[in-house]
């Protein structure tokens, strides 16, 4: 998913090398049935070349989730060795975030969309590896061939256009040399610590966009200004971006090189991390309702025999069963929105202060999608969105959630063409109380109001709903002005926090917002959950240089997890 500390925003000029890069293709490796892992059952099914079972010998590893970071935690502990995992995944496929669906023959990311970032990226290694397609996305090119929309039907000249080209363009240079340069100088962030990300971009924006225009000109670049703060409501993940802080831009790091997407799907990455897993080990349908530890001081007692110090009660949501497991570690790699809202009724003794403290700091707002498919696109072949600028230039959230909808990117390629809108906070949440129709309605008369009655309605809406998601209960994480990144870490901190524990890293956590770095990314996620695996490798010496995938070849998949 994107996020505003631009993981979404490239330097605008890249050489042609690295665009190359991004668009080559390696000969594929295998051939892949891209949602054969995702069917419902007890357990994963089972793919080829996929290692054939779990072994009960070892240090036993209970991972809580099978996203991305959960699915990397236990390829890079199986690829060294210890095998005794067990993976409980409470939906009925694996991914977590990462979810693609069909829609005829279009291929609709719910969830992410964006690999960010080439250099260093292990998903996009992963995607290059097994012979994905890879496109570039390139976000001065797409709002070039844009479609601009006035209310009414009114029309833009082509020299207005080029006005809201240039001044989009500018705000990426904005983002960019904020990023670049002004966040890497102390004295910046000293005068704006306190500053929200809004009041800066208000004034940056007074100075190089608004400056010297006037009348109909700056009515209509006043009136842009709105796209740009919906677009980076969009990329932090929050309903208001006066809630995001400058400082998140310094602890954020971004990948250099393009972003890009995946047209068949983002999901074709799991499938490649999931084979080297035990297929035994992954269990779907299997929702953690309790984890006892033991912290040292009130402890819990409840050990196998007193020999495993962590217990881990699920319910087996197939047959309605409870199922209790014991475990030396348990990497618990679920959404901060299922810990915030979970955790006090799930782990005993309660998580200590610090980190619960973290979890309800941290912004984690809803954002989701609706996907639009037409028999007939009525948008040219060439174009590459749909934007729809109002003449009003309040930037606050606006009565209805339809206001937030301003620009449609185009997907797909072909008469497999579709539009994608966001909405994100509190019109986000709204969106989800409606029916799928319902949106796909509204959508309609908000295009025969800005481009013309002539536009159909569509053959297929669907809209995410990742805030009332059980498993999610949101999007991604920010910084807001009150968090830090030692927030991050703290949230990130193995338990017990005493090095001299009995039995140490009983409770270890993963997933995006415990990634410093790479907070709101894929590959934060993955990262993290890498770092987890290493940190119980360390514990029990074992050698990460030498990493092997099934039966003993060498694995270009492992090769990546292998790099923290």
């Amino acid at each position: 998913m994107p996020h505003l500390v631009t993981p979404q925003l490239r330097r605008l000029v890249s050489s042609a090398h690295d665009k190359n890069l991004l668009t080559k293709r390696l000969p594929p490796t295998a051939s892949f049935t891209v949602h054969s892992h995702c069917t419902a059952g007890k357990h994963c099914a089972m793919l080829q070349g996929q290692k054939a079972a779990a072994s009960s010998k070892g240090p036993k590893v209970v991972i809580v989730g099978a996203g991305i970071s959960g699915l990397a935690a236990a390829a890079k502990l199986s690829a060294n060795n210890i095998n005794n995992l067990l993976v409980l995944e409470g939906k009925n496929r694996i991914g977590g975030r990462i979810s693609t669906i069909k829609i005829g023959d279009r291929f609709v990311e719910e969830g992410a969309t964006w690999i960010h970032g080439a250099d260093g990226n292990p998903i996009l290694a992963i995607a290059r590896s097994i012979g994905a397609k890879v496109e570039v996305w390139d976000y001065a090119e797409k709002i070039e061939k844009a479609g601009w929309h006035r209310k009414n039907g009114r029309r833009f000249s082509n020299a207005e256009i080029k006005m809201l080209q240039e001044a989009y363009k500018t705000h990426l240079a904005i983002i960019e040399n904020m990023i670049f340069t002004e966040c890497k100088d102390e004295d910046f962030l000293h005068e704006h610590r306190r500053q929200n990300v809004l009041n800066f971009f208000e004034e940056v924006w007074e100075e190089q966009i608004l400056r010297g225009r006037t009348g109909e000109e700056e009515e209509i670049l006043r009136s842009s200004l709105r796209l740009l703060y919906h677009k980076e409501c969009q990329d932090a993940g929050v309903k208001d971006i006066r809630d995001c802080a400058i400082h998140s831009f310094a602890v954020y790091e971004t990948l250099q090189g393009y972003d890009s997407v995946l047209p068949g799907g983002y999901d074709k990455i799991l499938e490649p991390v999931a084979r080297e897993i035990p297929e035994s080990a992954i269990r779907l349908n299997s929702a953690v309702e309790r984890i006892e530890w033991n912290d040292g001081v009130g402890g819990c007692g409840c050990h196998d025999n007193g020999k495993k110090p962590v217990r881990v009660i699920y319910n087996d949501l197939a047959s309605g069963r409870k199922e209790t497991v014991y475990a030396d570690h348990v990497i618990v790699t679920v959404s901060i929105g299922c810990l915030h809202r979970y955790g006090p009724s799930t782990f005993f003794p309660p998580l200590p202060e610090d980190k619960t403290s973290a979890c309800k700091r941290l912004s984690f707002d809803t954002v989701n999608k609706i996907a639009l498919a037409y028999d007939q696109p009525f948008w040219s072949r060439d174009q590459t969105a749909v934007i729809l600028l109002a003449d009003d230039v309040t930037l606050g959230k606006g009565e209805h959630w339809s206001r937030d909808l301003i620009q449609f990117n185009v997907r797909g390629s072909g008469d497999a063409r579709w539009l994608e809108g966001w909405l994100c906070g509190d019109h986000a949440d709204e969106v989800e109380k409606l029916t799928n129709d319902e949106v796909g309605k509204t959508c309609t008369e908000l295009f025969r109001k800005f481009v013309g009655p002539h536009v159909p309605e569509p053959t297929v809406t669907h809209v995410t709903r990742w805030g009332s998601d059980r498993f999610c209960h949101g999007s991604y994480a920010c910084l807001n002005r009150d968090t830090t990144g030692d927030d991050i870490d703290n949230l990130a901190a193995p338990l017990p926090g005493n090095k001299d524990a009995t039995h140490p890293l009983q409770l270890l956590f993963a997933g995006e917002a415990t990634s410093r770095k790479y907070f709101g990314t894929v590959h934060g996620a993955m990262f993290s959950g890498q770092r987890e695996a290493d940190r119980i490798l360390r514990h029990y010496s074992k050698a990460v240089g030498s990493v092997k995938g099934c039966n003993g070849v060498d694995s270009k998949v492992l090769q990546q997890l292998s790099k923290v």
